[in-house]
Parts: structure tokens; C-alpha cells; sequence
């Protein structure tokens, strides 16, 4: 319990500021997609952090419980399954991220997820 507590104490302040980052600078959120999609570089490296993350916090947990921790394990897996997308089928990762609908989707569940991660390292102690 203690590794998740850590992994949302990092994983929740991350999701919301990129969160409201997300919802208020969409114009940028275009720039960066575009940039990434012009790079092909960059989305290795990208796979490669997200594949990183994602193996590190699926080893130090990854306990499938029905309480808010369970947060911090769908995490880890979906930042691995990103990384491991992100090598073998990196446009499918581009399409699914190409809409700016989309990032304001995408905004608000990265701000929802991170306050109730932040909510379970930080108030429930």
C-alpha cells in the first residue's frame, strides 16, 4: 500500500497540471501533436519514457483491488500499453490522438484522475 500511496503522491500532481494544461492551452496541445507527428524521433522517445514508466509502476504495483488505488494500477498498465503502442503501431497512436475534441476529452480526464489520486496519497492519510 505504501508504493501505491508514492506512485499517486507523483502520478496525481502530474495529471492535473497536465490536465488544466491540456484544457486551457489547447492551441499549444495542437503545436506539440503536430510537432510530434512530424518527428518520428520523438515518438520513440516518448514510447521509450512511456514504456519505462509504465514497467516500473506495474513492478512496484499492480494490485488488481476495487479500492482508489486501483487508479495507480490502471495507470501503469496504460502507460506501458502506450509505449508498447507506440512501437508497433505508431499510427494508430497518432490517429487516436489527432482531434482537438479530443485533448479537451483527454484534459478533463487527466484532471478527474489526478485529483483522485491526489486526493487518495494526499487526504486519506
Amino acid at each position: 500500500m505504501q508504493n501505491a500511496m508514492w506512485l499517486a503522491s507523483i502520478f496525481g500532481p502530474l495529471l492535473v497540471i497536465l490536465g488544466v494544461w491540456m484544457l486551457f492551452y489547447r492551441d499549444n496541445m495542437m503545436k506539440v501533436y503536430s510537432s510530434i507527428k512530424a518527428t518520428p524521433g520523438v515518438l520513440y522517445v516518448m514510447g521509450v519514457m512511456n514504456l519505462f514508466v509504465g514497467l516500473v509502476s506495474v513492478n512496484i504495483y499492480s494490485v488488481w483491488a476495487g479500492d482508489m488505488m486501483l487508479l495507480v494500477t490502471l495507470f501503469g498498465w496504460l502507460l506501458l500499453l502506450q509505449g508498447v503502442g507506440m512501437f508497433f503501431f505508431p499510427q494508430f497512436v497518432l490517429k487516436q490522438k489527432a482531434r482537438a475534441k479530443k485533448f479537451s476529452i483527454r484534459g478533463v480526464i487527466a484532471l478527474v484522475w489526478g485529483l483522485l489520486l491526489c486526493w487518495s496519497a494526499f487526504g486519506m492519510q
